[in-house]
């Protein structure tokens, strides 16, 4: 099985997130999406080192750093 690299997912959720900040009406709409889309990209990160890459210190600190961008609001 192919394991999913964190680079792939950068760029996945980083060509999504384009999507939505040109749509956004203002800095602070601008500054929340780029918030929500980094807690995007850490789940996944998190999810693809527990799943495919059978890391789980890795998957816990992507789970973290996902925890901690969501209590930055």
């Amino acid at each position: 099985m192919k394991t999913i690299k964190d680079s792939q997912i950068d760029n996945f959720v980083d060509s999504i997130r384009i999507a939505f900040l040109a749509q956004a009406e203002n800095k602070e709409q601008a500054k929340e999406i780029n918030r929500r889309f980094d807690e995007i990209a850490h789940n996944a990160k998190a999810l693809n080192a527990f799943m495919n890459e059978h890391n789980i210190p890795k998957g816990v600190l992507h789970k973290i750093l996902a925890d901690l961008n969501k209590r930055l609001q």
